[in-house]
């Protein structure tokens, strides 16, 4: 017989072998139980500001107040939103070893509300603790309050020099501090709008070109093969910079532009934040984000690392955010600009 028409006849063989022994394996695998997952977020009263020339604050130059907050639910992942907003559990805040207040939840502020008062508010070095009943379900946590530091000054001249990037104009701003000798220090730098009072936050989605955090893991970048970086805020730490001031460039999304002439800006107020974070804090919210961009390449590639999701809850899940933080706020008046 002709081997032309042998080695074609072998294959269709061995493939009709490797077939018919094919098993299908069913794995049974058990969903976890929901565990109580904890979210809250706790900060100092901020300072009093200082104007300065060409600067206009409102308010009579007082900052935002950022609530002290607490969200509970249930979920079986550290990454999955909570699957209800439990409302009928106890919380017991206590700082530097005494009780503070038992709290229950606020309906108007839809969340725990710690630490409401400006005396109560938590300074550096304080120790919290916090324990939570619920049903039959007990978590805890603790953590220190970091130390301030306070943003040197905040370069705003760039907000309106405006850059087109996927069908949006950006702006930038340039955060300087001090960074503290002698101690690790992990940072977060936020953006936001003037939010409501007692209210969560409303922040831009911020991106960079520094180096020392483009190049961490948990930015998400064509770096580790994630998308553009989406995210509300910039973590980094001291590693680089121990000691010494430093300057940290960012731009964020100012209003969508679809290429047809000028672009009115009504009059917008702008808060820039400076966090000194806890470790776990850190820890936490850049674990997290290492997930997600490796769940992105699971979905793109086929295939990614587990990723453990550090959480410093006792018996449960989520994170007991401590952060000390500088505000300084700034005005801009309505204008329009030509493209």
């Amino acid at each position: 017989m002709n081997r032309s028409v042998i080695y074609p006849l072998t294959i269709l063989f061995l493939l009709n072998l490797f077939y018919s022994c094919e098993k299908e394996v069913i794995i049974d695998v058990k969903k976890a139980e929901p565990r109580l997952v904890m979210r809250s977020e706790i900060t100092n009263w901020p300072e009093d500001l200082d104007t300065g020339p060409g600067i206009i604050y409102w308010d009579s130059a007082y900052p935002q107040k950022v609530p002290n907050f607490l969200i509970l639910g249930l979920s079986s992942s550290v990454n999955d939103k909570p699957q209800e907003n439990l409302q009928n559990c106890k919380v017991v805040l206590m700082k530097n070893s005494i009780a503070y207040d038992t709290i229950f939840y606020d309906q108007t502020k839809e969340y725990y509300a710690l630490f409401e008062n400006e005396q109560d508010f938590p300074e550096a070095g304080d120790e919290l603790e916090i324990e939570v009943f619920c049903g039959d379900q007990f978590v805890s946590s603790k953590s220190k309050m970091p130390n301030k530091v306070p943003i040197k000054s905040v370069d705003t001249s760039s907000v309106y020099a405006l850059f087109i990037k996927e069908n949006e104009l950006y702006g930038s701003s340039t955060l300087t501090f001090q960074d503290p000798p002698g101690e690790d220090n992990y940072y977060e730098i936020v953006v936001t709008q003037i939010s409501p009072p007692d209210k969560e936050l409303v922040k831009y989605s911020l991106r960079t070109d520094e180096a020392f955090i483009t190049g961490l893991s948990h930015y998400s970048s064509s770096f580790n093969g994630g998308p553009p970086s989406t995210s509300k805020s910039l973590l980094f730490t001291d590693k680089t910079f121990s000691g010494e001031e430093k300057s940290v460039s960012f731009y964020f999304p100012m209003v969508a532009y679809m290429g047809n002439g000028p672009v009115d800006f009504p009059h917008k107020k702008l808060n820039y934040h400076l966090r000194n974070v806890s470790k776990e804090y850190y820890e936490f919210e850049t674990n997290k984000r290492i997930h997600l961009i490796t769940s992105d390449v699971n979905f793109l590639f086929g295939a990614s690392e587990p990723q453990n999701v550090s959480s410093n809850v006792e018996n449960g899940l989520g994170v007991f955010g401590v952060y000390n933080h500088s505000q300084k706020n700034f005005f801009f008046p309505e204008r329009t600009i030509n493209f």
